[in-house]
């Protein structure tokens, strides 16, 4: 299982927040093939670059943030 909260460009500046996200879904599909992985961002935009289907979503609040903590399953 991998559990991570990746910056998404609020409390730490982060230059282009998609590609930063696109190369953790690549890495995840790459590297991880039978794992669980779960992804807590505010940021929604570069969520949607992992390139996964998440199979649950949570809406919590990060801080003062609104955020999804979402599932992923790795085949």
């Amino acid at each position: 299982m991998v559990i991570m909260n990746p910056p998404y460009d609020e409390k730490i500046p982060l230059e282009k927040a998609e590609d930063f996200y696109k190369r953790i879904g690549d890495k995840l599909k790459q590297d991880f093939v039978g794992s669980t992985a779960w992804i807590l961002s505010a940021n929604k935009q570069a969520m949607r670059q992992i390139g996964l289907q998440s199979s649950q979503r949570h809406a919590v609040f990060n801080g003062p943030l609104p955020a999804e903590f979402c599932q992923y399953d790795l085949f």
